[in-house]
């Protein structure tokens, strides 16, 4: 049997090592827990950026993109009808002649 006093050095260098059990489970747990909360926000600052492109973004751009080839037809379809109008500069006569040809009832009041 050990003497008193190192019978409670004993108790208590047992009960220390019991506390730092504890304390480094309590630890490796926080860690552990922190890693996966770490992955989680890592994971939501790569994927959401994409995620709203695809939702809210692309659609906008696709009507935006269909809207501007819109206009670039109809561009197109003004400067194909401002080609087929020939007139000489001078010629006011065969100008005047020219537009009655789009005007409604051929230009007649």
């Amino acid at each position: 049997m050990l003497p008193p006093n190192q019978n409670d050095l004993l108790q208590r260098t047992y009960e220390l090592a019991r506390d730092n059990n504890k304390m480094l489970r309590s630890m490796r747990r926080g860690a552990f827990i922190g890693g996966i909360i770490k992955l989680i926000v890592w994971a939501a600052f790569i994927i959401l950026p994409f995620w709203l492109y695809l939702q809210y973004l692309a659609p906008t751009l696709n009507q935006a993109i269909n809207s501007l080839n819109q206009a670039q037809s109809s561009m197109q379809q003004i400067q194909d009808a401002g080609a087929k109008i020939t007139v000489p500069a001078g010629d006011l006569a065969g100008m005047w002649e020219s537009l009655r040809a789009y005007l409604p009832n051929n230009g007649e009041q």
